[in-house]
């Protein structure tokens, strides 16, 4: 894939429509080729040539979408650092990745500070310097390059084990849209994508080289709040938005969701991490005009491996679809062997679209990738018709006397009881140096639950093992990770 060429064919097509809007502005394809081109000659004028890294710290911003289109016509590799990590974090990934140029987009000056004083070797500019070396007058480039080229490099959430370079080339970034539009062809003339999430993830990139082949736009919200969501959604008439699983609990919570009936949001959809299937329902029953669409992947898999197709049958809810044409999927055991149909054990895939490595890291690329799969870390199962099933993570999996206990399928459960407003559970020290069962909770505002009554409403739908034997309550929000799922970890290690 070249991006480059692909986005200045967009804008030959579409020149005055609109690409991205942020509050009350709005870029045009135009304007957006005019704007990425005087940036690629100002990282020019700072050195940067083909084949560099560039990093750029940006919270959910205009300059993002600068960047991307930026660095595909010198071309050079993107490193985006999420705004929300602290300074020691993005100093350690600053020298980690070892960038050519590090900027900051406007409002993140501050982390740039830091990391400037933290990582020496990185020429550190700000944007608005950058944006000053630069030609206003300048051409858009289409260069030339391999499809194994880096076009980005993604540093990862981090919550288990460090945060992570996930190296993603063309040829990787060439998948995923394609089947995204493929399964949304109905709305492809008016393939407007709301971005409450954070930009600098894999979801950037992915929406960006969609809507660059419908002439589609990009709604950025800056941060998520569920009415301000709403609002936005309804103000630009957006067709398409993805959540990942917390934001959607929260938008359950909303007490005036009656204001919006999003008139023209025709799907939501949910990656990053699974869903609770009693949340999924409280969903549908409330925006029953809204097809509710969910897909699974990883960065490292940039990022789709299935896509549930349109109209499933209703015993596949909760399914994550099937896999993408290009896409192999397999459920391996603890031998690596493959399972059959309906035998859970640790998702496993390969394909093209599957990462290079992790950045300057072979140790934990190599435990990973074992003869061309790729180990998830996640555990699942696939039925007789090729629908894949997340049970959790491998980390989600609690050993009660030798009894293998699914953190998420309690979770369903305590989500189904009215008082939940979130739930965690990670497993604990037993009086027999076992592991039991726990939960961590947080009540719904105004409402009330003892752990004893939890308990209860456990046990009447679960086998005596799963039954958790701790409830811990939280007054405050569970703690997340900065791609918004919680943070169990952070559970665990207090």
């Amino acid at each position: 894939m070249n991006i480059a060429a692909s986005f200045d064919q967009a804008t030959q097509r579409w020149p005055e429509r609109v690409i991205q809007i942020l509050g009350d502005t709005e870029i045009t394809y135009t304007a957006q080729r005019n704007r990425a081109a005087g940036l690629a000659s100002a990282l020019r004028a700072a050195g940067v040539a083909a084949g560099d890294r560039v990093a750029c710290i940006v919270p959910n911003c205009l300059e993002f979408t600068d960047l991307f289109f930026a660095c595909a016509s010198i071309p050079c590799t993107l490193v985006p650092i999420d705004a929300n990590l602290t300074a020691a974090e993005v100093a350690a990934i600053v020298d980690d990745v070892a960038p050519r140029l590090l900027t900051a987009a406007p409002g993140a000056q501050p982390l740039l500070d830091a990391a400037r004083e933290a990582c020496g070797h990185a020429k550190a500019v700000p944007f608005k310097t950058l944006l000053a070396m630069g030609d206003a007058a300048a051409t858009y480039r289409i260069p030339d390059h391999a499809p194994q080229d880096l076009a980005l490099i993604l540093y990862t959430s981090g919550t288990v084990g460090g945060s992570k370079g996930v190296m993603l080339s063309y040829d990787n970034l060439a998948y995923s849209p394609n089947a995204m539009l493929e399964r949304f062809s109905d709305v492809r003339d008016e393939f407007i994508l709301g971005l409450p999430v954070p930009i600098s993830h894999i979801i950037g990139p992915l929406y960006l080289l969609a809507l660059i082949q419908t002439g589609g736009t990009l709604v950025i919200m800056e941060r998520f709040a569920p009415r301000r969501f709403l609002e936005e959604l309804e103000r630009h008439h957006v067709t398409i938005t993805a959540l990942v699983p917390p934001m959607i609990q929260a938008l359950m919570q909303l007490r005036d969701w009656q204001q919006f009936p999003l008139h023209s949001l025709r799907y939501m959809l949910s990656f990053g991490a699974m869903a609770s299937q009693e949340v999924l329902k409280s969903f549908i029953a409330r925006f029953p005009n809204v097809e509710f669409s969910t897909g699974y992947g990883l960065t490292e898999t940039a990022p789709l491996l299935t896509l549930v197709p349109k109209q499933p049958p209703a015993e596949k809810f909760g399914s994550v679809g099937l896999p993408l044409p290009t896409a192999e999927i397999r459920i391996a055991g603890d031998d690596n062997q493959p399972l059959p149909a309906g035998e859970v054990g640790e998702i496993i895939a390969r394909g093209p679209m599957l990462m290079r490595g992790y950045w300057r890291n072979q140790d934990a690329t190599d435990a990973v990738i074992r003869d061309e799969w790729f180990h998830t870390g996640d555990v699942g199962y696939v039925d007789d018709d090729g629908y894949l099933f997340i049970v959790g993570r491998t980390k989600d999996i609690i050993n009660v006397a030798g009894l293998k206990v699914f953190a998420p399928e309690v979770e369903d459960v305590l989500y189904a009881h009215p008082a939940v407003g979130e739930v965690a559970v990670i497993a604990a020290r037993g009086r027999l140096k076992g592991e039991v069962v726990k939960a961590v909770v947080k009540l719904r505002d105004d409402t009330d639950a003892t752990e004893q009554q939890l308990i209860d409403h456990c046990r009447a739908r679960l086998a005596e093992f799963k039954v958790p034997r701790l409830i811990e309550f939280r007054a405050e929000p569970l703690p997340r990770s900065r791609t918004g799922k919680i943070n169990k970890e952070a559970l665990k290690n207090p």
